[in-house]
């Protein structure tokens, strides 16, 4: 993994994101997940705050934050609607169409001092994937895909100037 320069800031057609993951898949091939929103927050396990997007409001619960298949993972309601539980650099797509991504998550088990469970989130979430599995040449081939769709005629290059060729 490149954890180096994941939670950095990149500023993408005036929207800034966030690099929630960076995953190093092999020889010269990158995978960068990124995140923005309208509201980015932190909140603990068992919380409730409402949001206002738009003049629509979101009351958001963090209904448990625990680990499954070693994964750490958070599940939300937001209003009446009860997402699937979430890891870092997925999404959920409400009823109204706009979305929750989680960008990061923090498990305080046992007896630790401020021991909750805390997610850092995006509400109104909109995620970007970028990948170049050629980081050793600039030939434009890289995707780029934003939500569900992957962009046509849209050139990407994500360059490495050393690689060891293995994937973490």
């Amino acid at each position: 993994d490149l954890e180096d320069i994941e939670n950095k800031k990149l500023n993408l057609l005036g929207k800034e994101y966030s690099i929630v993951t960076a995953d190093h898949q092999g020889t010269y091939n990158i995978k960068l997940t990124l995140m923005g929103g309208a509201i980015e927050d932190t909140m603990e396990e068992y919380t409730t705050k409402t949001y206002t997007i738009k003049d629509k409001e979101y009351k958001v619960k963090v209904i448990a934050i625990a680990t499954e298949s070693s994964t750490i993972k958070a599940k939300f309601q937001v209003n009446d609607e009860v997402t699937d539980p979430l890891q870092k650099g997925e999404t959920y797509t409400l009823e109204d169409g706009s979305e929750i991504g989680v960008r990061d998550l923090l498990e305080n088990e046992g007896t630790e001092e401020g021991g909750a469970d805390v997610v850092t989130f995006f509400l109104g979430a909109q995620k970007v994937i970028l990948t170049d599995t050629s980081t050793n040449v600039t030939n434009g081939g890289g995707t780029i895909q934003v939500g569900s769709n992957t962009l046509d005629n849209v050139y990407l290059d994500i360059i490495s100037n050393s690689d060891a060729g293995t994937a973490a």
